[in-house]
């Protein structure tokens, strides 16, 4: 079972979105088609047709509508490690 903490921070929610994009874009799987679903959802702006209800609209199309929380990767590794870096690096261009 996974352990998931709420968010604390807006830096921590800015960086779940970026991960959340980058991972939807990097895997765009066939089966899932996420990148549509994100989309879709910010396109039909369910929650409201401000900047963060689209936001929203997008996360809640992917993950469902449950209360706002991470789910922290318990164990550093190189993995982990190098993909922070490279979602920053994806997030300056």
């Amino acid at each position: 079972m996974a352990y998931y903490r709420p968010l604390n921070e807006s830096l921590e929610l800015k960086e779940y979105l970026e991960s959340m994009y980058a991972s939807a874009a990097q895997y765009n799987d066939p089966a899932r088609n996420p990148v549509s679903v994100i989309c879709g959802g910010i396109d039909r702006g369910s929650f409201g047709s401000d900047v963060l209800s689209k936001i929203y609209a997008g996360v809640v199309a992917l993950r469902g509508n449950t209360t706002c929380k991470v789910n922290a990767p318990t164990i550093v590794s190189e993995t982990t490690l190098g993909w922070r870096w490279q979602v920053k690096i994806i997030a300056l261009f």
